[in-house]
This record gives structure tokens, sequence and C-alpha cells, in this order.
């Protein structure tokens, strides 16, 4: 191995549209695979026959997006893809692939912003949705983003974001339900507020609570009397003015 590291170049075009002469890496096909050719260089300017190679970086890959016309047809829902309803008049299947298939991975989403909500949401096998079958009932009203999440053979799990980028904001008491946006905003400055949590929720359900009053007024998170917070049955936990509260839940252990 070398003391000094060793050069990669990469070869650059020139005005005429032809590649610099040496020992790059070229690549000159502008359609299907890229083939790619590594040659290394020394300091001195000569071929590398030994040592070793370091490649540091990301690889990124950028979310595709399927619009959704009114011309627009049936679609078997892939993870990765966002599929964007822009039209009311579009009328197509969007069928969720087997939840058994998919565990922990990429999640599916639907952004509607047709003017309409879209009731065309259907189902693999026996598959349900939030613990549904059948029809799942998960109708995508119009600025809604679902976000669809397999963590369990059989069951599809919704995450619903609305356009304040998943922000609730509470000024009384409010019962939570699993689908709540992550981040909720509890404002106290006129009265003490309640959070409820959501009764035995799919693990990994999580909420971000806040306190963001300034008037004294404390937030009480409080769980179903069958679920644990903090070790405690039925628990509750105090927010004082300011204070976070960053809580999720696991099927065993309960809320942490």
């Amino acid at each position: 191995m070398l003391d000094t590291p060793s050069k990669l170049a990469f070869a650059r075009p020139k005005d005429d549209g032809t590649f610099e002469d040496g020992p790059y890496m070229v690549a000159t096909d502008t359609s299907g695979d890229v083939n790619l050719k590594l040659a290394f260089l020394d300091e001195t300017g000569a071929a590398r026959t030994d040592g070793y190679l370091k490649i540091e970086g990301a690889i990124c890959e950028q979310p595709r997006v399927i619009e959704l016309g009114a011309s627009a047809g049936s679609y078997s829902l892939t993870q990765g893809i966002i599929y964007y309803i822009t039209s009311s008049s579009y009328g197509g299947t969007l069928t969720l692939p087997l939840a058994a298939s998919n565990l922990g991975k990429t999640p599916i989403v639907i952004y509607n912003r047709s003017g309409a909500t879209y009731t065309g949401l259907a189902l693999s096998g026996s598959d349900t949705v939030e613990g549904s079958s059948g029809s799942p009932g998960t109708d995508i009203l119009d600025g809604d983003t679902l976000v669809f999440r397999a963590l369990k053979a059989g069951d599809w799990r919704i995450g619903a974001f609305d356009t304040n980028l998943g922000i609730s904001r509470l000024t009384a008491t409010t019962n939570l339900v699993e689908n709540s946006p992550y981040n909720i905003f509890a404002n106290t400055d006129s009265v003490a507020v309640t959070v409820n949590l959501p009764a035995a929720p799919s693990s990994g359900a999580m909420f971000r609570i806040v306190n963001t009053g300034t008037s004294g007024n404390n937030v009480t998170v409080a769980a179903d009397a069958g679920d644990d917070l903090l070790g405690t049955t039925g628990g509750t936990f105090t927010l004082l003015d300011g204070e976070t509260l960053i809580i999720a839940f696991q099927a065993t252990d309960g809320w942490y």
C-alpha cells in the first residue's frame, strides 16, 4: 500500500464533444445501462497495479411519483412510490399488496389533491386496514396524504398527514386516534388540557406532545385504562408550560 493516496480521475468532455485522452473513467452511452472502465493512477501518473480503493459518499434514490388524472388506470400499489390523485374524475382502483410480503418495507403514499374524496382503495387476500376487512373504510379526503405501512402480517396501518405537515393544535381535552398527526400542540393559555392516548394501538404508534401554553396550565397525557404509561396501567404524565413528551407504544410494554 502506498503512503500517498492515489488519484481517481474522470474524463472531461471537450468543446467538440469528445473526451480528453487518458486512463480515466469514461461513460459515453446515452441510453440503457452504462458500463464504466476504471483505471487508477499513482502520484507519478503511472497506472496503479496494487493497493486498494476506498469510496465514500451516498447513493440517493428520488421517490417516484405517479400522477393519477382522469384517464389514468388502476394500480397495484408499490412501496416507495407516491400516488398523486389530481383529478376528481379519476375512477381507477388502487389495490394494496399483501401486508405479509411487505413487512418493514418503505411505505406506500397516496396524495389526494383532486378536489374530491377518493373511495377506490382495495385490499389483497384477507388483509385488513386498521383491523377492518372488506371495504377498508379509508376514504381519502381532498387534501389528505395517507401513508400505509405493513407492521404485521394481514394488516396495514395508516399514518395521516394533513396540510399543516402533521401538526394538530388542541385547546381542549381531546381523544387521539392511532392515525392522529404525530405532532400534538396543546395550547393551555385558557384552560388545562388532557390528551387521551388511543387504546391498544399497533406497536410503533408514536406522538410528540407539546404544552405550548405560557399561563401555568398543565397538559395531562393519559393512557387508556388497559394500557401502561411509563410502567403504570392507566397512568398519566404532566407537561408544564413549554415541556415536550415524545412517546411510543409497544404491545407488551405499553407507552414509553
